[in-house]
């Protein structure tokens, strides 16, 4: 289902295009190297990124971005898994 909208920005955007472009703008322009981040993808399969959380670098930044820019929308979207696995990552 590829239903389109156009967001507050005027631009044309599916639902998990929208998604991306946030995630990517958080990745790029909110996070700061104090902290430590991962990504979840979820639809018929959870996707982890990274094994654990990763510090904020411009490397892992430049990954955490392909990553995200490369995902399709496909098949279920199992929320609970991806949130049981996110949760589950250890604090280090």
């Amino acid at each position: 289902m590829a239903t389109e909208f156009i967001a507050n920005d005027g631009k044309r955007y599916t639902r998990l295009g929208f998604v991306v472009s946030q995630l990517v703008s958080v990745l790029t322009k909110q996070l700061t190297p104090d902290q430590q981040f991962n990504i979840f993808s979820f639809a018929s399969n959870v996707v982890q990124w990274r094994p654990g959380l990763v510090p904020v670098n411009s490397s892992n930044i430049d990954s955490a971005v392909q990553f995200a820019t490369n995902l399709r929308a496909s098949g279920s979207t199992d929320i609970y898994t991806a949130l049981q696995r996110a949760f589950a990552v250890r604090l280090i």
